[in-house]
This record gives structure tokens, C-alpha cells and sequence, in this order.
């Protein structure tokens, strides 16, 4: 595997809220914020490269430069559309992942001096068997996990860069903000797989027991529909009884009316 280019760099630095872009990853993003938006002017008058950086308060409207995480991924805009209500719409590609070593506000926007992130040395045979596990868990995962389309799967195994796996499958699990971001910060390939499989035996575990929870209330539904088709089904056979309780015998009936006309018996 190739490890990415120690290279520095300095560019426009665009925060996110609640939201960490990964290497691969093509994403549209809806910018409002005046700032934001003269970042990416600035990034399209340059070179359309921009660094994404997730805020570590998604709550917080106007971030400094200590509200910001150190690791970040350096993209590509692709598109960017002005929307009716001043917003923009912008489509990005994550590339690489990158380390701030300098942040700055000029006023109009943020700006890094940031480097990328390099993958160590990994142990090959160990990292096989890790893609090979991942896979095995992530299919697991999906046949649980109803939200995730099947063909997920089958652009999983089309993947044979490594890195780029363990980005596609973090993409796509529920994870809080600071997991995403632990995923993001981890340069060393065989560590990201280790540390997404441990967060699928979670989900997949309370996955399992949603699953039985669900079982048995759709039991208990059922079982409470019967009893109540049988208790009205019962009351309309009472029903039926009773009116024919009540219902006079013809045979008295005549008996009557033969008395009541003196005929012959």
C-alpha cells in the first residue's frame, strides 16, 4: 500500500458541524454561514482544494480557532451551486487526510498550515485477515441494519485499497462525532479496522436485541388480536344465542292461535 505524501501545505479551512468527511468520501454540504461561504469563494479562486474540519461543538454558530479539531480531510469541490435562499450547495470528494499545524482567521475566513497524515508500516498478512474479518462483520451488520442498502455491500468488496475500506465502512455506521473523528485521526490502517470492528460487535449486538425486542411485541400484538377477534367473535354467537332464547316457539305459538279460534284439536 502506498503511503500518503508527507507534504505541507496552507489553504482555506471550511468548519463542520456534526458532520466528518473522510478520504473517498463524495458528500453535498449546505453552507449558510457568511464565512463559510467566502472560504469556499476563496477555494475556487485558488486551486477548488479545501480543508474540512469538523467544529467540536456542532452548537457552536460562530467558531474560533480553539473550536476546531486538529486532524482534517483536504478535498476537492466538484460543484458548488448558489442557492434562492443565499445558501450554497456545495458537492466535495475527501482526498486526504491532513494535520493543522498553524490556524488562522484573516477576517475573512479560516486558513491552515497543515500536513498530510502518513500510513505507517503495517504488517501485510495481519491486515488481510483484518479486511477479510471487517467484510465478514459488515455483512453481518447490514443484514441487521435495514437503513444500509444490500449494494453496499457489493461496492465493499469491489474495494481493494485497505485505507479506503475502513473509510467506507466508518461512512456508513452510526458513529457519535468524536468516534467519526477517532477514525478520522487514525493514520495507522490496521488500528482503523480494529477499532470499526469493535464499534460493529456493538451495534450488531444491540441490533440483536432491538430485533428481539421487536419479536416479541409483534407476538404480543398478535396474540392480543386473536384474543380480541375470539371475545367478538364469542359475543356475536352469544348474541345470536340470546335472540334465539328469545324468540317465541312456534309450535305453542299455533297451539294458541287454534285455542283462540274454538277449532278441534
Amino acid at each position: 500500500m502506498n503511503p500518503e505524501r508527507s507534504e505541507r501545505i496552507e489553504i482555506p479551512v471550511l468548519p463542520l458541524r456534526d458532520v466528518v468527511v473522510y478520504p473517498h468520501m463524495v458528500i453535498p454540504l449546505f453552507v449558510g454561514r457568511e464565512k463559510s461561504i467566502r472560504c469556499l469563494e476563496a477555494a475556487m479562486d485558488h486551486d477548488k482544494k479545501i480543508m474540512l474540519v469538523a467544529q467540536k461543538e456542532a452548537s457552536t454558530d460562530e467558531p474560533g480557532v480553539n473550536d476546531l479539531f486538529t486532524v482534517g480531510t483536504v478535498a476537492s469541490i466538484l460543484q458548488m451551486l448558489k442557492l434562492p435562499d443565499g445558501t450554497v450547495k456545495v458537492l466535495v470528494e475527501g482526498l486526504q487526510r491532513a494535520r493543522i499545524s498553524a490556524l488562522s482567521d484573516n477576517g475573512e475566513h479560516f486558513s491552515a498550515k497543515a500536513e498530510y497524515l502518513e500510513s505507517p508500516t503495517i504488517d501485510e498478512r495481519e491486515q488481510e485477515v483484518l479486511v477479510r474479518t471487517a467484510i465478514s462483520q459488515f455483512e453481518g451488520y447490514i443484514k441487521l441494519n435495514k437503513k444500509i442498502p444490500p449494494e453496499v455491500l457489493t461496492s465493499l468488496n469491489s474495494i481493494d485499497d485497505p485505507a479506503r475500506l475502513a473509510d467506507t465502512i466508518a461512512a456508513h455506521m452510526p458513529l457519535k462525532l468524536a468516534d467519526k473523528q477517532s477514525v478520522l485521526e487514525m493514520s495507522d490502517v490496521n488500528e482503523r479496522l480494529e477499532y470499526l470492528m469493535a464499534m460493529m460487535e456493538s451495534e450488531i449486538d444491540l441490533l440483536q436485541v432491538e430485533k428481539r425486542i421487536r419479536n416479541r411485541v409483534k407476538k404480543q400484538m398478535e396474540k392480543s388480536q386473536r384474543e380480541y377477534y375470539l371475545n367478538e367473535q364469542m359475543k356475536a354467537i352469544q348474541k345470536e344465542l340470546g335472540e334465539m332464547d328469545d324468540a317465541p316457539d312456534e309450535n305453542e305459538a299455533l297451539k294458541r292461535k287454534i285455542d283462540a279460534a274454538k277449532m278441534p284439536k
